[in-house]
This record gives structure tokens, sequence and C-alpha cells, in this order.
């Protein structure tokens, strides 16, 4: 018996495991944590984000139950972790990542559609929410993805399909002229974001679509990231992409 309650409890940690997602998700909509850098009641959350109290207190309770807030005399803080990385301008905040999840979220609920259908399901769509999600990730390894390459003799770089230019950054800032190739719109959020850190003039842009536009030539390093497991292999060699064994061509995807 007590075997089958033990796999049955693996089983439910699958099934339930919504709910701990749902709660942070709704949390991080609402910017919880911006408001919890200090100990407050949840009457005075729930005035701040016009929220239902009764509702505004079982999520607060909830987000303590998952270690994400700490409860005192009725009153909620941060813990250690949210006030790392759900606050918003914190050196390592992953709120945008989150965001990219509710959109996630709302797609993967089509699952039962798509396995009926064969065909994607796209209830929502925020393209900034994964670019800036996509800064989130890579700026927690830039730089050591960036060492572990090594720069040496490289002294012009492209960064293809380079998203938010957290890489280009990382590269620039060993001095190395980087181009950044993307498409227009994430080249315009790419700027915002290299901005923070570098005079844009210390990067140069190329905009288009990597699968039919010129990428240009002449670099010492190509540097590719989250882009290549988009296409099949046979279309990554037919465009170039993937070079063959033996190839010279100084190029490197890191996933």
């Amino acid at each position: 018996m007590s075997n089958i309650l033990e796999q049955s409890i693996e089983l439910r940690k699958i099934w339930g495991a919504f709910r701990q997602a749902r709660v942070l998700l709704t949390a991080n909509n609402y910017r919880v944590f911006d408001l919890l850098t200090k100990p407050q009641l949840a009457k005075a959350i729930a005035k701040k984000l016009n929220t239902d109290l009764r509702a505004t207190g079982i999520l607060l309770d909830a987000l303590t139950g998952l270690g994400l807030l700490k409860k005192q005399n009725d009153r909620y803080q941060n813990t250690i972790l949210s006030s790392g990385f759900l606050v918003s301008g914190s050196p390592h905040y992953q709120g945008n990542i989150i965001n990219h999840a509710e959109t996630l979220w709302q797609n993967w609920s089509g699952l039962d559609e798509i396995l009926k259908t064969g065909k994607p399901y796209r209830k929502a769509h925020d393209h900034e929410a994964f670019i800036l999600g996509m800064n989130d990730l890579a700026s927690l390894k830039a730089g050591n993805v960036i060492d572990a390459i090594g720069l040496k003799g490289v002294k012009t770089a492209l960064d293809l399909g380079g998203g938010p230019g957290t890489y280009s950054i990382a590269m620039a800032q060993k001095g190395v002229a980087v181009t950044l190739f993307d498409r227009p719109e994430t080249v315009k959020i790419a700027k915002k974001v290299i901005s923070l850190f570098l005079p844009l003039s210390n990067i140069n842009f190329l905009l288009g679509d990597f699968n039919h536009d010129d990428i240009g030539k002449g670099y010492d390093l190509i540097f590719a990231s989250q882009i290549l497991h988009s296409n099949s292999v046979k279309e990554n060699i037919d465009e170039g992409l993937a070079p063959e064994a033996g190839s010279e061509k100084h190029f490197r995807e890191i996933c």
C-alpha cells in the first residue's frame, strides 16, 4: 500500500505542478515583488494593486509557501531568492523570461487541439517579452560563455541572430568589433538593451533574416546562440549555417 501511495504522490507532483507556476506567473504579472522590498500588510498590497483583499492574501500566502516571500506578524517581504531575481532592476532580474512563460502558458494550453490538428496553436505572442527574456537568461552566463570560447585572435565577430545583444555586449567589452544581425523589430529592442551598457557606436547592426539575407563576410568569429535549433539539419546546411566536418569556418553555436 505504501508503495502505491508513494507512486500516486509522484504522479500528483506532475499533474499539480501547474499551480506553482500559475502563482508565480500571476505575481510577476502584477509586479508583486517590486512592492515587497520592505514588509507590507496584504491590505497595503491590495490597495496598491487595486485587487481583491482576500484573493491578494491567498496569493501572498501561496508565494510564502513557495519560499518566495516570508511572513511575520501578517506582513510579507521578499526572500533572498525573490529579491535577487524577481525585483525589477535587480542585476539578475528574470521577470522578462517569466513574462514569456506567461505566453507559453497560453499557447501550451492548446496542446489538445494541436494533437488533433497537427497545427501550431498561437493564442498569444509577445515578441518583446521573448527577446528581453533571452537577455535575462544570457546575462547570467554570457561572461563565462565568452571566456570558455576564447577570443584569442578574434578582432571582428558576427552575433548571428543576436537577439537582445547580450553576447554582443560581452564581446565588445573585450575589445572585439561586433556586428549584430537580426530582424528589425528585434534590433530595435537590442539597441535599448545595449545602450544600458555601451555606446551604440561600439556595435554595428545588420537588419534582415539570416535564412534569406546576406550576413556579410570577413568575420573572425560567427557566434550563434539559440537559433540553429529552429531549423532542420538540412536547412542549416543548405543555408551555410552548419559547416561540414573539417571546415575552417570559425562558427560556434551556443545553446
